[in-house]
């Protein structure tokens, strides 16, 4: 380090040199990540806030896919340190060091910020944030399944892919169990948005159910289909009061995944309601017509 400041010295202005060194450093996520350099002004200006940004996006990101609260820090946990290289140089180095208190940290130096290369950066990032946070010394491995979860479309595949094998396959990854497996079903994973794999996890649910597990519908049906239920709700109000209370579970489920698939939902609902009111008499065809329409924004959004 000495050597490298004598270098520089001999190379600058005095006044250039005590300005850098005066120069603050950027400080984001609770004094997690700090950023500062022995850079040039313009330099500094273009690149501290930028790269500090980065730096903290990626940690909040870690925060959250970990489980974890985020808290402050008296030191930084990952120092960063910008270089004012004009050469296309896209090194990102790092290493880890302790202080005298026994805490360790991450330093990572961008000789020439303005070609580092951003993936390798993000994930010296992880491996400091592990360090900082849980004391891991992260092996690559485990600095590409974190940086998975600090990405919120990568983890969010994840997530379907985990649901997936469990659904299909009965595998259980994460060391989750079928209590998270549930609530993940149920959770809304992407708000305002639909995948093909909430649309099939919504049809898993068209199916009426006896709401008292002793009285089969109809005297010995004990599911029936939305299509099988016209004809038996024109013999057993048990079906039509299941059709009802069906309606209002659907509502629930299948909110929040974006218009498209509210108005699939809302059809199914309509044709609820109309059969919950249904008198074995008139409207059969409607009914019939209403669950045509339904089933097929369905089938739109599992293509």
């Amino acid at each position: 380090m000495l050597l490298a400041v004598t270098i520089l010295a001999a190379a600058i202005s005095r006044a250039d040199l005590v300005e850098r060194f005066r120069a603050p450093s950027a400080i984001k996520c609770e004094g997690l990540v700090e950023v500062s350099g022995m850079c040039a002004a313009d330099v500094r200006r273009e690149f501290q806030l930028p790269v500090a940004s980065s730096a903290a996006q990626t940690c909040r990101g870690l925060y959250e896919g970990l489980g974890l609260k985020p808290r402050k820090f008296k030191s930084a946990g990952i120092l960063v340190f910008l270089g004012d290289s004009a050469e296309t140089n896209a090194a990102v180095a790092a290493s880890r060091a302790a202080r005298p208190d026994g805490s360790r940290y991450t330093r990572i130096t961008l000789p020439s910020p303005a070609y580092a290369d951003l993936r390798a950066f993000r994930r010296e990032v992880a491996r400091g944030f592990l360090l900082a946070v849980n004391g891991e010394d992260a092996d690559d491995a485990r600095v590409e399944e974190v940086m998975r979860l600090a990405d919120p479309e990568l983890r969010l595949d994840d997530e379907y892919d985990d649901l997936r094998a469990w659904r299909e396959k009965g595998e259980y990854r994460r060391g989750r169990g079928d209590e998270d497996y549930l609530k993940l079903f149920r959770r809304v994973k992407n708000p305002g948005k639909a995948r093909m794999d909430d649309a099939l996890a919504f049809s898993s649910r068209l199916m009426l159910y006896p709401q008292q597990y002793a009285v089969p519908f109809c005297g010995r049906y004990w599911a029936c289909s939305f299509r099988e239920a016209i004809d038996m709700a024109a013999v057993d109000p048990a079906v039509r009061f299941a059709a009802f209370v069906k309606s209002s579970e659907l509502a629930v489920f299948g909110a929040g995944h974006g218009d498209e698939f509210t108005g699939m939902v809302n059809a199914y609902c309509d044709f609820l309601r109309a059969l919950a009111a249904y008198d074995g008499k008139n409207g059969r065809e409607a009914l019939v017509s209403a669950l045509d329409a339904a089933d097929g924004k369905l089938k739109e959004m599992v293509k």
